[in-house]
């Protein structure tokens, strides 16, 4: 009993997040795409152990008792390089893999949609590893932290893979927006882990403040990105935010169109 327990509160976040993001689609994704996706977040754990491991062989100080046990800056620096990057990487590989070039991805929240499915798969993994270790209470506590801080990670990604899609005519742009889709979630995720390590009273302060930027910004992009009604080649969208242009300036962020 205390098992089925523990599940329910591990998949819990997983079912409501998924749902609310869900709904935000204007035009529904066939479920299809998605539980492929959900199942590729849930795949993207076994690309993270295997270049963990290989990590860990060449480079063994990224090793975790050797990330905790160091200064800050080199902390900082290995939980980006050795848990960040990797987890991060990992969910982007099978997003744009499965989705980027699919016939469904035909307006920018879907792949915001896409990118969210990848990470709850991925979280959802995690989630119940850390609970059926660490017990009810651990379950609360990431019910508030961990996945809510993997969707933020997706929507972050999703975002800027959106960006790369208006700007595929533009190479320059669209690589530019594809290092951001992994580079910005993994600088963001090690922010999340550094604080939550490094322990003290300051670093709790920035660690809940990251989780609260995290909260308000991703509400703010799933709002805005899913009102968006953007075809495939974008021709009338700002390429710096995604946002419709009426006349020579976009109304969102001001970047000038001529």
């Amino acid at each position: 009993m205390r098992e089925v327990f523990l599940l329910i509160i591990s998949i819990l976040p997983v079912i409501i997040i998924g749902t609310y993001i869900y709904k935000k689609d204007y035009n529904k994704e066939p479920l299809g795409i998605l539980i492929k996706l959900f199942l590729g977040g849930i795949a993207s754990v076994v690309i993270v152990l295997v270049l963990t491991y290989i990590l860990n062989i060449i480079f063994p100080s990224l090793r975790y008792e050797r990330i905790v046990s160091s200064n800050a800056i080199k902390m900082f620096f290995k939980i980006f390089v050795g848990i960040a990057l990797v987890e991060e990487g990992s969910k982007w590989i099978i997003a744009y893999v499965i989705s980027y070039n699919s016939k469904h991805f035909d307006e920018f929240f879907d792949i915001v949609l896409y990118c969210v499915f990848v990470a709850l798969g991925f979280a959802c993994v995690e989630n119940i590893l850390y609970v059926f270790q660490g017990g009810l209470t651990t379950g609360i506590l990431r019910l508030f932290t961990a996945v809510p801080g993997h969707c933020f990670f997706g929507v972050l990604m999703g975002e800027y893979l959106g960006l790369a899609k208006i700007n595929e005519r533009n190479n320059k742009l669209k690589k530019k927006y594809m290092i951001l889709s992994i580079l910005l979630p993994a600088l963001l995720h090690c922010a999340y882990d550094f604080f939550a390590l490094l322990g003290g009273v300051y670093a709790m302060f920035l660690f809940f403040a990251i989780l609260i930027f995290g909260y308000l910004t991703s509400i703010d992009k799933i709002k805005h990105i899913s009102k968006m009604r953007i075809n495939r080649y974008y021709p009338n969208y700002c390429t710096n935010c995604g946002s419709k242009v009426e006349g020579n300036f976009c109304s969102h962020c001001g970047k000038q169109h001529r």
